[in-house]
C-alpha cells in the first residue's frame, strides 16, 4: 500500500501553488488529490481534460493577441 499510495503521490502534478500560499495547504490539496486517485482513477482523468479544454478555451480566445 504504501508503494502504491508514494508512486501516486509522485505521479500527480497539481497546478502551481499562489505565492502567499503555504506548504501545509498545498501538501493537504495533494493529499486529497492523491486519495481521489485512489479511490475514483476516473475522476483525475475528468479533471485533467476539464483544464485542457479550458486551457484550448483560454488559447483560442488569446489566438490573435500579441
Amino acid at each position: 500500500m504504501l508503494t502504491i499510495f508514494l508512486c501516486t503521490w509522485v505521479s500527480m502534478h497539481p497546478n502551481i501553488p499562489s505565492p502567499d500560499e503555504r506548504w501545509p495547504r498545498v501538501a493537504w490539496r495533494r493529499a486529497g488529490l492523491v486519495l481521489l486517485a485512489l479511490i475514483a482513477p476516473e475522476a483525475v482523468i475528468g479533471w485533467a481534460l476539464r483544464q485542457r479544454q479550458a486551457a484550448a478555451e483560454l488559447a483560442e480566445k488569446h489566438k490573435g493577441d500579441s
